[in-house]
């Protein structure tokens, strides 16, 4: 079966992380994915906690898989997932299963079958993996994609195992609130820097998903932590496009869980935290 439009694909991504804050990693991942130029309508499966398979002990990991819409060539996209990887902290080496902040697959792009150094698509291990397919699962149970034998439900239910693939109640996004202050200054650019200003404003304005508030010597945010470093990277990116050879950035973050919190009564402890 294809899902695909005159103009665009369906990609399947799957992520996954062990090291350090891993519903942090997701959640920034997720809000990355959903920030992308020509990547629209992104779905997240649900979250599983699965048993690591790799080298010496490691812990669990969170698992998940996105669907994406996209314009972007299969190789287009996977070298934004490898750049989003990077931002997370993740060094690709040669030693396989190894512990990481951060993993992005591309599973499935439409109906290709791809074969190239670093990129084959479908992904050649997505039948022997109940970590891809359970998230799988979740998304497009009736999907038969190229080079299967059956759809991924009858896959996932041939080597389902609960106890080494578990499912957890949250999901990025829904993680972590949290209200940031964001200073981001173009350095080598000359003395103007009205331009790079105004170009990190406007992709601030242009998106609905983190509220924001204009201050003279920084903005503040408040959303979804994953939002916020998306939006981060999206002005940073802005600045760059406008011609800054680089981009010094300082953000501050202040976490919280209280959503009924609203910006006005966090931005004094946000100015003492950059006095700090």
């Amino acid at each position: 079966m294809t899902e695909e439009t005159s103009n665009e694909s369906v990609a399947y991504v799957a992520l996954g992380c062990n090291l350090g804050d891993r519903e942090r990693h997701l959640c920034a991942a997720f809000a990355a994915l959903r920030a992308l130029r020509g990547v629209r309508d992104v779905e997240l499966s649900r979250v599983y906690e699965t048993d690591p398979v790799g080298p010496g002990e490691q812990r669990p990991y969170l698992n998940a898989v996105a669907r994406v819409r996209t314009d972007l060539s299969p190789r287009a996209l996977l070298d934004r997932l490898l750049a989003i990887e990077r931002s997370e902290g993740r060094e690709r080496g040669a030693e396989r299963n190894a512990p990481r902040t951060l993993d992005l697959d591309l599973l499935l792009y439409g109906e290709c079958e791809i074969d190239e150094p670093g990129l084959v698509v479908p992904h050649p291990r997505i039948a022997q993996r109940p970590f891809v397919l359970e998230p799988l699962c979740d998304l497009a149970p009736d999907l038969v994609f190229p080079g299967a034998a059956a759809p991924v439900s009858a896959l996932a239910a041939a080597i389902r195992d609960p106890a080494a693939v578990r499912v957890r109640e949250t999901r990025p996004g829904e993680v972590s609130m949290a209200i940031a202050a964001v200073s981001i200054s173009p350095v080598g650019v000359g003395t103007s820097v009205s331009k790079y200003v105004a170009a990190a404003l406007e992709v601030v304005r242009a998106q609905s998903r983190v509220r924001y508030r204009l201050d003279p010597m920084f903005t503040t945010l408040e959303g979804e932590l994953g939002d916020i470093y998306a939006l981060v990277r999206a002005m940073q990116e802005a600045v760059f496009a406008a011609g800054a050879e680089r981009v010094g950035t300082v953000l501050k973050i202040d976490d919280r869980r209280d959503r009924a919190v609203r910006m006005e009564d966090k931005v004094s402890a946000v100015v003492k935290l950059l006095g700090d």
